[in-house]
């Protein structure tokens, strides 16, 4: 299994990488790739639509393009963010912006023709886990939920699981969740089964 683990919070040991790490404990043979946004500088999508005209990737070339290439090759995405204002960080939007590139070219003409309900670059059944962390109760941002299936169902991803670790309010709150590490841990298993991995 190939993961890819990306973190967005200005606190690199904080609540949403700990919820990610203790994900990662439970898939300890998978070939992993760490990325950590603040270590990273690029910008969002610029919206040139040469992904959509010329190129079969994003053709701003900085520090994000590794980072969706690596994505691009994974099983498994893993992004790992606060909730700010009702959202995922600016960092880790930015990114998800740039999934923009994942759309197969010809995206818009073949959803307009109902060729194809979600025209994509990316190769089936990879799947994608939002470990999101806030300091409401756990179903506070259940509307968030609906969004942000649609966004990464729409960018390719063919399963997308949302880890959510809720009442976190400061970087030691999360270490004596066992709720929250029970539910990585299930969430692991399956992921195991998914892609026949042992642990």
């Amino acid at each position: 299994m190939k993961i890819v683990c990306v973190t967005s919070s200005p606190r690199v040991n904080g609540n949403s990488a700990a919820l990610a790490g203790m994900l990662l404990e439970g898939l300890p043979d998978a070939e992993l790739r760490r990325y950590h946004l603040w270590d990273l500088q690029f910008k969002g999508c610029r919206g040139c639509m040469a992904c959509r005209k010329t190129s079969e990737i994003c053709v701003a070339r900085d520090d994000a393009s590794p980072v969706l290439e690596d994505i691009a090759r994974a099983d498994v995405t893993i992004l790992a963010s606060p909730i700010y204002l009702h959202a995922v960080n600016g960092e880790m939007k930015s990114l998800v912006d740039r999934f923009f590139s994942f759309m197969a070219k010809d995206h818009f003409r073949r959803l307009a023709a109902g060729e194809m309900y979600f025209p994509t670059r990316l190769a089936t059944g990879k799947t994608i886990v939002l470990a999101l962390a806030h300091g409401r109760p756990a179903d506070f941002y259940h509307f968030l939920d609906a969004a942000l299936r649609d966004i990464m169902l729409d960018k390719g991803f063919s399963a997308v699981e949302i880890l959510r670790g809720g009442l976190l309010n400061s970087a030691r709150d999360i270490h004596s969740r066992e709720d929250l590490r029970e539910k990585a841990r299930e969430l692991a298993a399956t992921l195991r089964a998914r892609y026949g991995a042992t642990a």
